[in-house]
């Protein structure tokens, strides 16, 4: 479903086409806010439903590097070094006063670093030398809706992200119908989390090897 076709649902659906009281503005908005609903149940029941790579091309004399824009609350399920032959996982340093014995020739460790321009990792020791070598496997945010043609892209999802938003809507404006369409939006909601639960095969939040370790490619 794209988002032009969620507008025309939830106007039809509450009899507002011709309405200005929501703009389109507003509906996307609580479509999204919908999303963001929805996305919490996918990232507790299928953490790895959202799982991608990207790489890091280091510089030589540069410690810190920005995290993805899409990703979830810092969620960073493995992170890799990997040149030629050499291939390791770059642990994260949980106590900060290690990063004082950390030497030049160790491999390469890092810790989060939050600031005013975003998110960012620290590679510890400050790499000397250039190229993509490290990949992260990270966990990235559902997609927003913002133009016409972009689409919903959590699983099977369509009918609850309508009936929240629809909820969300006439929440607005204090109409009786709220609690009709949130009642709909909890049935959809409890079969997605059937689905998501037959989708989750094990309790293994471990990657596989050769899913991550040796795919160099993004």
């Amino acid at each position: 479903m794209t988002l032009t076709e969620l507008l025309a649902q939830v106007r039809a659906d509450l009899d507002i086409e011709e309405e200005t009281f929501w703009s389109d503005a507003d509906i996307t908005r609580f479509a999204n806010m919908a999303i963001r609903d929805l996305e919490a149940e996918v990232h507790t029941l299928f953490q790895d439903y959202f799982i991608v790579p990207t790489s890091i091309t280091l510089i030589s004399g540069t410690s810190d590097y920005s995290l993805p824009t899409d990703i979830f609350a810092n969620f960073i399920r493995k992170i890799f070094y990997i040149k030629g032959d050499e291939k390791y996982e770059i642990r994260r340093i949980r106590n900060i006063e290690d990063v004082y014995d950390i030497e030049s020739d160790e491999d390469y460790q890092y810790y989060f670093k939050n600031e005013t321009t975003g998110k960012k990792i620290v590679l510890c020791p400050t790499p000397a030398e250039a190229g993509a070598y490290v990949k992260i496997w990270y966990i990235r945010q559902a997609k927003r809706l913002a133009t016409g043609s972009d689409t919903i892209d959590l699983p099977e999802s369509e009918n609850f992200i309508v009936e929240r938003t629809k909820y969300y809507c006439l929440e607005k404006d204090q109409d009786v119908r709220a609690q009709l369409a949130e009642g709909k939006a909890q049935e959809y909601l409890k079969r997605l989390v059937e689905t998501l639960s037959e989708m989750v095969q094990d309790q293994n939040d471990e990657l596989m090897k050769d899913f991550n370790y040796y795919n160099d490619s993004v």
